[in-house]
This record gives C-alpha cells, sequence and structure tokens, in this order.
C-alpha cells in the first residue's frame, strides 16, 4: 500500500482525503503547537477543510497535535461526552465532529451544506 504525509506530520496508509486538505503544503509545525500556547490559527485553516471529518477520525487517538480542527483535550472530551463547565461537548449533526454547545455545526461550512440538503 503507498503511504503519504500530509501536514500535520503523521503517515497514513492510502488516504484519499489528505489532498483536499486545507493543510496540504503548510508548516506542520502550525498543528503541533507547544504546551500553553493557542492553537488558533492552525484551527481557522481546518474550519475551512472539507475533508476535517476525515481528519478528525484519522487522528481521533493522535496525542499530540490538532486533528479535525482539535486538541487531544477536545478529542477526549467528545469521546467521552464530558463537559467543561457549563459547554458541552457534543458532535456536529453534518459531520460528527465536535460542536460546542449550543451550535449544532461544527463550522459554517457544514451550516451551508445542511442548509443546502434540506432545500
Amino acid at each position: 500500500m503507498p503511504t503519504a504525509t500530509v501536514a500535520q506530520g503523521s503517515t497514513l496508509s492510502s488516504p484519499s482525503w489528505h489532498t483536499q486538505a486545507a493543510c496540504r503544503g503548510l508548516d506542520p509545525e502550525l498543528f503541533f503547537p507547544e504546551r500553553g500556547t493557542q492553537a488558533g490559527e492552525a484551527k481557522a485553516v481546518c474550519r475551512g477543510c472539507p475533508v476535517v471529518a476525515e481528519c478528525y477520525e484519522a487522528g481521533k487517538d493522535e496525542e499530540f497535535g490538532i486533528w479535525g480542527g482539535t486538541s487531544r483535550k477536545e478529542r477526549q472530551m467528545a469521546e467521552k461526552g464530558h463537559t467543561s463547565g457549563r459547554v458541552k461537548v457534543r458532535g456536529c449533526y453534518l459531520c460528527g465532529m465536535p460542536a460546542d454547545y449550543p451550535a449544532r455545526y461544527c463550522s459554517d461550512d457544514c451550516r451551508a451544506r445542511a442548509r443546502k440538503a434540506t432545500r
């Protein structure tokens, strides 16, 4: 099987989605911020990505890095269905990616796709 490396720095077997990733060609360091620093720039790239759900699934068990627009802590909270203070993390109604309550969609792209699907 062929392998490829996506911008996040992980080697995946036959990733069909990585060629469409918004992070393709970007510096992988962006997606592995230093502990205690903000990852907003990386997450902003992910918000406009057409394959964010596939990336999230690929990185679901990764200990480090931003995968599918989420940090390790956010992925753990989403998988366990935990709440953080008053904010409950749940899945996007369209793609299943984590979305903070009361948001129904993880991004404007998912919101627009859902609206288009209901018309």
